[in-house]
């Protein structure tokens, strides 16, 4: 269970971040209060985890599986109650597989036969830990257990790109150093962590740089004439591109949930930014400064 409380926090910084939200707005929406708990050491009931991937649009079944993969199952729930009948029938299913009788279950996780009767007609719901105990008297993973036999995809994540503080902040000073100009002092960037969207585009407009050549990490020569782009103009076309992919964008989304949204999306970052002008056109000529 440690392992499984483990993976739920890293999974969540996942999602809460491709949502582009912060825990403290996750936090203050109605119905995740409980959430702390999950934040604080893992501990969660079903009912909350699935309240809680509804809210970040996944299948809840990304949230109890090891690997790092996001499923997109054919078979998605709608409601709690129907994860919960089909939790119970696959508990039951596999039992019967294994030739495990009720007392077998009942024996190894001190539960009485007539609570793990009632688990497995989903008559009531049992907590994490006894499905994870249970788990490991049918002597199976979590992913053999909801993956097993069922029809999905596998989000493609082949482009994914990492890009760390450290490259961030070197790319500032290597474009400095290429364009004869320092980060204005205007601009108020924290160097110790990845700025938000708009911070980001001041520092292009600061460079004289568009956002596209910025995260072209082998471009070493950029155009001497931009086009000027208002800031709120650009980041609230960006903002709306990420909306319509089902992305709840608050109004000052980080930087690195933008990364977090192309490696789901399997875009490359550069190409992301090459949207960027007033009226969301493609720029291909010329370097925009936002």
């Amino acid at each position: 269970m440690d392992k499984f409380r483990v993976n739920l926090k890293k999974k969540l910084d996942k999602y809460i971040k491709l949502n582009g939200i912060s825990y403290a707005y996750f936090q203050r929406v109605d119905g995740f209060k409980n959430i702390d708990n999950v934040v604080r050491n893992g501990s969660t009931k079903f009912k909350t985890l699935f309240e809680t991937s509804k809210f970040l649009n996944i299948d809840i079944r990304n949230f109890l599986t090891f690997d790092d993969s996001t499923y997109i199952f054919e078979d998605s729930f709608d409601t709690f109650e129907e994860f919960f009948v089909f939790l119970a029938r696959r508990l039951k299913d596999f039992r019967l597989s294994r030739n495990l009788k009720l007392l077998d279950i009942s024996n190894r996780i001190n539960i009485s036969n007539t609570t793990i009767s009632s688990f497995e007609s989903a008559r009531i719901v049992m907590s994490l830990d006894t499905f994870y105990k249970y788990l490991d008297v049918l002597g199976i993973t979590s992913d053999e257990f909801f993956l097993k036999d069922e029809q999905y995809e596998i989000k493609d994540i082949s482009k994914e790109e990492i890009i760390t503080l450290d490259d961030f902040n070197n790319r500032i000073y290597e474009i400095e150093e290429i364009n004869g100009r320092e980060l204005g002092k205007s601009v108020l960037y924290n160097f110790g962590e990845l700025p938000t969207l708009h911070v980001f585009l001041k520092i292009c407009k600061s460079l004289k740089v568009s956002p596209k050549d910025f995260f072209e990490f082998d471009k070493k020569n950029f155009e001497k004439e931009f086009k000027i782009i208002d800031i709120s103009n650009s980041a609230n076309f960006i903002k709306h591109k990420l909306e319509s992919n089902g992305v709840k964008v608050q109004r000052y989304i980080k930087l690195d949930s933008i990364f977090l949204f192309c490696n789901e999306n399997n875009i490359l970052i550069k190409d992301f930014f090459d949207i960027l002008s007033s009226d969301g056109q493609i720029c291909q000529n010329r370097g925009v400064i936002i």
